[in-house]
């Protein structure tokens, strides 16, 4: 055969397998997405009742959406490996060139598209698109280019012929001579397509016997009947991975309110009482759920991988698997919701109502009364200087020091005369300004400590001009005379008269900076009252005794009682349940996400949809139900007459996306919790009958 009409049938038989081939690719994509819609169509009612699932979410095909992910499973485990035993059957050859270059055992494996010199931006989507690629680029225009010279030559020949003629040069057999070395050039002109007609056999016949062996029709048809599982894995994974981020940001929430709460003794007590039945739900909930996340590891057996679905095709429970991983799922999903959307938010409400009562009856009380000893004792340590810890066990007492040590101590305690001097007139300058009418009283006893103490340090510069032990005595015995100021507990009888607002009529900060002075007002008074505390605001000249408050420490919260417990305005916990978040998937590997082309509705009487274009979330935004207590708006707001001060408000933001409120939401109460299992359909696995 002529080496053109051998050129010319070969091109023709490589070109019709490779639309052949090309045409099968495509037919197994078409029938893979057709056999996915008609699986999501046959299912949609249960994946609705299973999952909330809204039909404008399966017409999303964002990365990170539900289709998405559903698109990309397929795509990894069946095309994707298909594709892959593709290329190695018939993408890798061994090049002649590099063959007998080489010096070892070691097989040089090169792409075929790289030795046929395929540009690099054509190398996409599969193994068969590329050669077709390379077929319209290079085969076909050098098969049109050697036609071209062929026929170019043929017209050389036909005209050297008619000229010799002319001249009567005429060939007694055959051709002449220029005529013969014009033919003599036709094979050359195809020497080029031939060399790559060649370089291609072994690619053609690979490819051949590729789409013989693994795209037969029965191999398509099991690969087919596989969707209804990989779909049905996709979906549980899809909602499984938003169950698990969900239950993990709930399990961190709760961990740590839990822990704020039971910091506030009396509000987590009353809290335990008010609602256990809330708080055994919600522990419970979340161990159940957890629970769950170990089950559903153990049933997600099929569908997930190659080697599951080619285990599962040959399996008569891909039914009952499927049921019992989807029954796991649809539980999480929806006792998520029932603890994020409703348990947290009552057990909020319930610690906030709590702290308000117990705030309003710590606020509701006589203040002087509520200051205790210790405070007091501390409030004037800190105004005078008198030492907080416990003196070293080898620090002598002012009977046992020399004279040195004597003078230094007295002068150190005549510092604490002069700041006790000038605490005495501060309080009484306060009380004047709090009570005008009623302070007579403490600015009475206020003038009398004032003058003893002064007249105690006064003495002291007597001891420091004579540091002697007999002088210490003298003056230690002047020091005690000084509880004359309060005699008969003045400052107890007249706090107690006296008419002081309670903490629930006053401002946050004047009621701190009101506690503050009558911390120190009863300093003052403990300091009169009781010879410990004397002897211990002149240490080192007195010897400490038994329960001197150089051992004390600051009262904690839990021992403070409930007006410091509550002495904050709002009670703060962290933040508020953790809304639900979209699951952000990967894009797959090897190029763009799939972007399908403007589709029907599923249940097709919706018209024309492309959500993915029309850029839908890819999450859906789950919200608390509206109750008075989380609501946004004013009461008055939300009245159906709108008869309040400003126009009814018609949604709000809520994670930066703006929700319409639904009607008469303001007067919705939150449903109570739900111990009902949802039981799945068991048709779930079933493929749609082909019609």
């Amino acid at each position: 055969m002529p080496v053109q009409d051998e050129c010319l049938a070969r091109c023709d038989e490589f070109e019709q397998l490779l639309n052949e081939a090309d045409e099968k690719w495509r037919l197994l994509q078409v029938r893979l997405e057709e056999a996915e819609e008609n699986f999501l169509e046959d299912k949609l009612d249960s994946l609705k009742k299973w999952f909330g699932l809204d039909e404008a979410e399966l017409m999303n095909y964002n990365v990170g959406s539900l289709r998405h992910s559903i698109r990309d499973r397929l795509q990894r485990i069946i095309v994707g490996p298909l594709s892959e035993k593709m290329n190695q059957r018939v993408g890798v050859v061994l090049s002649e060139e590099q063959e007998a270059g080489s010096t070892d055992n070691t097989p040089v494996k090169t792409n075929l598209i790289e030795d046929l010199h395929l540009p690099a931006l054509l190398r996409k989507a599969n193994l068969i698109e590329d050669l077709l690629k390379y077929w319209e680029i290079r085969v076909k225009p050098l098969v049109g280019e050697a036609k071209s010279d062929v026929e170019k030559l043929q017209k050389k020949i036909r005209k050297t012929e008619k000229d010799e003629t002319k001249q009567g040069v005429i060939a007694l057999n055959g051709d002449t001579k220029k005529v013969a070395a014009l033919k003599r050039q036709r094979p050359a002109i195809w020497e080029s397509t031939q060399t790559v007609l060649e370089k291609l056999m072994t690619p053609m016949k690979r490819v051949q016997t590729f789409f013989s062996d693994e795209m037969a029709q029965e191999s398509v048809d099991c690969l087919i009947g596989s969707v209804p599982a990989i779909v049905s894995r996709a979906i549980c994974d899809y909602y499984f991975q938003r169950c698990t981020i969900d239950l993990d940001q709930l399990e961190n929430w709760w961990k740590n309110t839990k822990q704020t709460l039971q910091g506030k003794a009396n509000i987590w007590e009353k809290l335990k009482e008010q609602e256990p039945r809330l708080l055994r739900n919600v522990e419970k909930g979340l161990e159940d759920l957890c629970s769950g996340r170990h089950r559903y590891n153990m049933y997600a057996t099929f569908g997930g991988s190659e080697i599951e679905v080619l285990r599962e095709l040959s399996s008569q429970k891909l039914e009952e698997s499927v049921t019992l991983l989807a029954n796991v799922v649809s539980e999480m999903h929806k006792r998520l919701r029932m603890i994020r959307d409703s348990a947290l938010w009552r057990i909020i409400d319930s610690a906030q109502g709590i702290h308000k009562e117990l705030k309003a009856e710590a606020a509701n009380v006589e203040a002087w009364p509520t200051v205790g000893v210790e405070e007091g004792v501390l409030a004037l340590a800190e105004a005078i200087g008198c030492p907080t810890e416990e003196a070293s066990p080898s620090q002598a007492s002012g009977l046992a020091m020399g004279e040195e040590d004597l003078c230094d101590a007295a002068l150190t305690v005549m510092g604490r005369l002069e700041k006790l001097v000038g605490l005495s007139m501060d309080i009484k300058e306060y009380f004047e300004k709090l009570v005008p009418s009623g302070s007579a009283g403490v600015s009475a006893v206020m003038d009398a400590v004032v003058v003893k103490v002064s007249e105690v340090k006064e003495e002291l510069l007597c001891l420091l001009d004579d540091p002697s032990p007999v002088s210490l005595r003298i003056w230690l015995e002047q020091w005690a005379a000084i509880s004359e100021a309060d005699r008969g507990q003045q400052i107890e009888t007249i706090m107690t008269a006296l008419p002081l607002k309670k903490d629930n009529e006053l401002p946050t900060e004047t009621r701190k900076v009101r506690r503050r002075w009558l911390a120190l007002l009863r300093g003052v008074q403990v300091l009169l009252s009781q010879e410990a505390i004397r002897v211990w605001a002149i240490t080192p000249l007195g010897e400490a005794q038994p329960g001197s408050p150089a051992s004390w420490k600051p009262p904690s919260e839990a021992e403070a009682g409930p007006v410091q417990e509550v002495d904050a305005e709002d009670l703060i916990l962290e933040g508020t349940p953790p809304s639900p978040r979209g699951v952000l998937l990967a894009p797959p590997g090897g190029g763009l996400p799939y972007r399908p082309p403007e589709r029907q509705s599923l249940l097709g009487d919706e018209g024309r949809v492309d959500q993915g274009v029309a850029g839908v979330p890819m999450a859906n935004q789950s919200l608390r139900p509206e109750t008075p207590s989380t609501t946004c708006e004013d009461a008055a707001e939300m009245r159906p007459d709108n008869s309040g001060s400003r126009p009814a408000t018609p949604g709000k933001f809520v994670d930066g996306a703006y929700v319409s409120l639904r009607p008469n939401s303001a007067s919705m109460r939150l449903p109570p919790i739900s111990t009902v299992t949802p039981i799945a359909p068991s048709s779930l696995a079933k493929p749609k009958k082909a019609s």
